[in-house]
């Protein structure tokens, strides 16, 4: 079998990563997380160049996210280099790289891969430094570049279906921004997990936007939530303070997905949503 080699294992995207794939029996895998070591220290780059041998798959899902400061962007910035120290004369690696759908600017219209990064928050510039460096040190990569992600065990607990079902389970009222009308892009942590297994199979190169194509507004995925809940949770608007996050509105092409992967069938987001609120009142 090939060994995959997740760095982030304990992470969200990791940890789910890794739970797929010993269900799935495919590969040897190899889980590397802050548990083992420190990704700052010259003790991580001596790990990767024992343990990563050439003809790898290797997943990087580690950082400092999301990055919101100066400070935590030189934290990423030296993580990378470590990551690059780690696997420098390792030949033939399949590289995965998780990034953002932040590298782009807003525009008029759906983004698609053709769209030139140009990040407007730290965020952004951290994930497209990111892959500027790997793209500088080896040929055979994908940047996986997903929209907003939600499901159970996110840690970060963001604004949209992670906070608000957190919101409902404590008996919270849920507080939107305005009157919740943006318009984003959702992907479902089991589409992402699947997604990506599904892209090192094909040998996919380059960069792909993992998104469903659909656009929600914050206000009726909280409708949705509150109704999956069968409780009575007060939503709340509130007089935004500042612009409104990319204009209201987020959207993307997904003719790379529909192309690459005809028959893969996403999710419905109540049903995803139904399924996360599920998953935390049974644990």
């Amino acid at each position: 079998m090939k060994k995959i080699v997740i760095l982030g294992s304990k992470g969200f995207v990791g940890k789910n990563l890794v739970e797929e794939i010993i269900i799935r029996k495919t590969y040897d895998l190899l889980q590397i997380s802050r548990d083992n070591v420190d990704f700052l220290s010259k003790d991580f780059v001596d790990l990767l160049q024992k343990e990563i041998s050439d003809g790898n798959i290797v997943i990087n899902c580690f950082a400092v996210a999301p990055c919101k400061n100066l400070d935590q962007l030189n934290i990423n910035l030296k993580l990378i280099s470590n990551f690059l120290k780690g696997l420098d004369n390792k030949k033939n690696l399949n590289l995965i790289n998780i990034s953002s759908d932040a590298v782009y600017p807003d525009i008029n219209g759906k983004l698609n891969e053709e769209v030139q990064p140009m990040p407007n928050s730290i965020h952004g510039i951290m994930h497209q430094l990111r892959e500027d460096l790997i793209s500088l040190n080896f040929e055979n990569f994908l940047n996986i570049r997903p929209t907003l992600i939600f499901g159970y065990g996110d840690p970060h607990g963001g604004y949209g279906p992670n906070q608000f079902i957190q919101k409902i389970l404590n008996n919270q009222e849920i507080d939107l921004f305005g009157k919740g009308e943006e318009l984003r892009d959702h992907i479902y942590i089991k589409d992402l997990v699947n997604l990506i297994i599904l892209s090192i199979e094909k040998n996919i190169k380059g960069n792909l936007n993992l998104v469903t194509g659909q656009v929600t507004s914050f206000f009726d995925i909280a409708k949705s939530v509150v109704n999956i809940s069968n409780k009575n949770i007060k939503i709340n608007f509130s007089e935004r303070k500042g612009l409104m996050p990319h204009n209201g509105y987020r959207a993307f092409d997904k003719s790379k997905i529909s192309s690459e992967f005809s028959s893969y069938k996403f999710y419905e987001l109540t049903d995803a949503l139904k399924e996360t609120y599920n998953k935390y009142i049974d644990e």
